[in-house]
């Protein structure tokens, strides 16, 4: 368990919903990387083997890169010059 919770750890602080890993506290860090060890065993990964490891290493890389190219989006939408003006039933955005 030891060291499913560095390998977890490490594969957080090296990736990133709306909150970015690499901003969580380590409770928040821990509650995801129980949720992960769920979502493995879910799918008939067994606790304590290299396989849960690797499923709980690539399933964090996965939510970590989720949320990263959602704040991302995000931002790109927030720095956006579009205007819409609407008129009537119709929207113009330009």
């Amino acid at each position: 368990m030891k060291i499913l919770i560095a390998v977890v750890s490490a594969a957080l602080l090296v990736s990133c919903q709306t909150k970015e890993v690499s901003e969580m506290n380590y409770s928040e860090v821990k509650k995801l990387a129980a949720q992960k060890n769920q979502e493995c065993a879910a799918q008939g990964v067994r606790p304590g083997t290299k396989e849960m490891e690797l499923c709980v290493t690539h399933e964090l890389n996965r939510e970590a890169s989720v949320r990263k190219n959602h704040n991302a989006r995000l931002r790109a939408a927030a720095n956006s010059t579009t205007f819409c003006q609407p008129f009537g039933n119709t929207v113009t955005c330009f």
